[in-house]
């Protein structure tokens, strides 16, 4: 007869048992193990998809920025041509229509500026400039249109002396922007490569 106490005596009830734990214990390990592993992985998309994110909500918020920017400019571009090419034509209510225009347009754009700053602030020191040119240039126009009731051939003519700035400065926004979008991108890309 085998010793009780040995393990030849293990009786088959308690070898199940012991045989069920060290099976049991095995796999929550390896499922301890595959968690952690898998956590591991996924906090190092992370950093990875939260930048994916941030890029294209400053894509988007610089794509409303400058859709409204090119909206101001266009309106600026129109009224200045038409009084450089028929400064008879204008006349105190497209004037009034502008200025109707530009008070919707011109918030939009400080809207815009702050959302592409709470985003990316190198972004916003850089599309800064391009809108001071819009407020200084859209000043100017206002200004102008001021006297169209007093006299409208000084206003006219006022109106058609900002025509090249305006369009210039319509042609120059779409490239401007252009170079800010892609540097920032670029800047943003190796500084996430940096921190790895």
């Amino acid at each position: 007869m085998a010793d009780v106490g040995g393990a030849a005596g293990l009786s088959p009830a308690l070898a199940t048992i012991i045989g069920a734990s060290v099976g049991a214990m095995a796999a929550v390990a390896g499922g301890v193990i595959s968690a952690w592993l898998q956590l591991r992985l996924e906090r190092g998309r992370w950093p990875r998809a939260r930048e994916e994110a941030l890029a294209q909500d400053l894509r988007v918020a610089i794509q409303a920025l400058t859709t409204r920017m090119a909206a101001a400019l266009h309106s600026m571009c129109w009224l200045t041509w038409m009084a450089d090419s028929r400064p008879d034509r204008i006349t105190q209510g497209q004037a009034a229509e502008y200025d109707v225009e530009m008070h919707k347009l011109l918030p939009e754009i400080i809207g815009g500026l702050t959302a592409v700053a709470a985003l990316d602030p190198p972004a916003f020191r850089k599309l800064s400039p391009l809108a001071e040119e819009i407020y200084a240039l859209d000043y100017e126009v206002g200004q102008a249109c001021l006297g169209l009731d007093v006299d409208q051939a000084d206003a006219a003519h006022k109106l058609a002396m900002l025509w090249d700035r305006a369009g210039k400065l319509e042609q120059r926004l779409p490239k401007a922007v252009a170079g800010v979008v892609s540097q920032r991108l670029e800047e943003r890309a190796a500084e996430v490569g940096r921190r790895r």
